[in-house]
């Protein structure tokens, strides 16, 4: 049987890992160099990975654009230190390169937005400048499907808060499609061992959906064999 915690931990193979703020990066459209992002409460951290005989600019050297990070200032972080800069040669970057930026949170510590400019060249030209927006993605969404609004759904609800992840509840008797369709996650529950044959009938009739669906217990394993899903059920 699936415990609470199990669960949670279930929902956040999907979800952010430990104090990390997940980003989304634009497509710099540049099949020369790709680029990748994270930022923690403490620093904005962007990799580069440049294709052989390319390089980009750690500083200014005369040449070609440097790499830069600009925050938005209406977002919830703020610049905190100098731009740390990965090893170059002649100011000039290649392979694989990282840059960190120390920021600072303010307000709810959540929004992040930031645009980050570099230029990639080889021997004979230099491209046009990339521009490459970065901003945080919005927080996993679940819709908690249960028989009754009731003192287990709200530690449920409590343990998913706690792990940044977003919460909405109803009954199996009131759930749509729409509804679950509007959340990244249905994670249908019930109460082990204590299964009633009305709300056996509202789980065998629970609507098919486009958001995955975890579903824990007795009720859960008939809700998916309802749904001719294959699964393997056990105790954790």
């Amino acid at each position: 049987m699936i415990s609470l915690r199990s669960v949670a931990w279930l929902l956040l193979a999907c979800a952010s890992a430990g104090a990390q703020i997940p980003l989304l990066a634009s497509d710099p459209e540049i099949e020369q160099v790709s680029l990748s992002a994270v930022a923690t409460k403490d620093a904005v951290i962007v990799d580069l990975a440049i294709a052989e005989g390319w390089h980009a600019y750690a500083r200014d050297v005369g040449g070609g654009m440097p790499f830069a990070i600009e925050l938005a200032t209406d977002c919830d972080f703020v610049v905190s230190g100098n731009l740390r800069l990965p090893e170059a040669h002649d100011g000039k970057v290649t392979g694989r390169a990282r840059w960190q930026l120390p920021i600072k949170a303010r307000g709810a510590g959540k929004d992040f937005r930031a645009v980050v400019t570099f230029q990639v060249c080889d021997e004979l030209e230099c491209l046009a400048p990339a521009e490459v927006e970065l901003q945080s993605k919005p927080p996993m969404s679940v819709l908690l499907v249960v028989d009754a609004v009731d003192e287990r759904s709200a530690r449920i609800r409590k343990l998913l808060k706690e792990r940044g992840i977003r919460s909405d509840v109803t009954t199996y008797a009131k759930v749509t499609a729409v509804t679950c369709d509007g959340h990244d996650v249905v994670l249908a529950d019930s109460k082990l061992f204590r299964q009633g044959a009305r709300v056996r009938d509202l789980v065998l009739k629970f609507p098919h959906t486009v958001a995955p669906i975890v579903a824990v217990g007795l009720w859960g394993t008939e809700l998916v064999e309802a749904h001719k899903v294959a699964m393997t059920s056990g105790y954790i």
